[in-house]
């Protein structure tokens, strides 16, 4: 919920989980409120989950372009709202009866872009 609003998620161990252990020692009592902050929400905790998860995704896109009988892999430099020049990498495949596109890496730029 909290990547999905775009926040830090550092705002989990700072507000949400005080939060959610006043509110689960007022309802349930002591014993839940103790098990409850056995979860870590820590900067690294949440970092190692946000990578398991993305490396869990990205094996899943690569085990579905081996499976189509033809792929494109694409590359563009864009320049987002702020002047901040990426390179994307895309890869467009078979993936059932249609055509689906999955970006497969996206950097920041440090040198800036040119319009030919």
């Amino acid at each position: 919920m909290i990547a999905n609003q775009k926040k830090p998620h550092t705002i989990g161990e700072e507000l949400i989980k005080p939060c959610v252990l006043k509110a689960t020692q007022r309802i349930l009592g002591e014993d839940a409120e103790q098990k409850m902050n056995f979860s870590s929400l820590s900067n690294n905790t949440v970092k190692r989950r946000i990578d398991d998860i993305a490396a869990g995704i990205m094996s899943q896109i690569i085990n579905k372009v081996k499976l189509s009988p033809f792929f494109a892999i694409s590359c563009d430099e864009s320049t987002g709202i702020v002047n901040c020049a990426q390179l994307i990498v895309c890869v467009r495949y078979i993936g059932g009866d249609i055509i689906q596109k999955e970006i497969l890496y996206s950097q920041s730029l440090t040198a800036g872009t040119t319009f030919c």
